[in-house]
């Protein structure tokens, strides 16, 4: 029991401090939907999104990087716009160690580009270039 009630105590303490430090805490719901337009938004959703969660386009976003899905699995939800991942120096979209991408859309489409080839999800097709 005591070490129980020393635990709380330097758990609560360690949260005080923290919070009076001005270091904010955010608990989002499991699923969450990330809301975003534009490149910036688009990697703080893809760093912190939780397994099950869905990133939820708000306009069109061209996006310089590759976007690995590593061991949780994600839903793009790109409605009726557009996201253009270009990744000149490796894979637009990579899906790997059991990763999962669903795809959500009214019109919008989800493009994939790397050099040497590209993909493309639509709502009523996919395809491979």
């Amino acid at each position: 029991m005591k070490k129980a009630f020393f635990f709380f105590a330097i758990f609560f303490a360690t949260l005080t401090a923290g919070l009076t430090a001005g270091l904010t805490v955010t608990v989002h719901a499991a699923p969450y939907t990330w809301k975003v337009g534009d490149a910036t938004a688009l990697t703080n959703a893809l760093t912190n999104f939780a397994s099950g969660d869905t990133i939820q386009l708000t306009a069109n976003i061209t996006y310089n990087n590759g976007i690995i899905i590593s061991v949780k699995g994600v839903t793009f939800d790109v409605q009726n716009f557009t996201l253009n991942v270009n990744n000149p120096s490796g894979n637009g979209l990579t899906v790997q160690n059991s990763g999962a991408v669903n795809f959500s859309a009214t019109t919008g489409e989800l493009y994939a580009t790397r050099r040497t080839a590209s993909c493309k999800w639509s709502e009523k097709q996919s395809e491979k270039k």
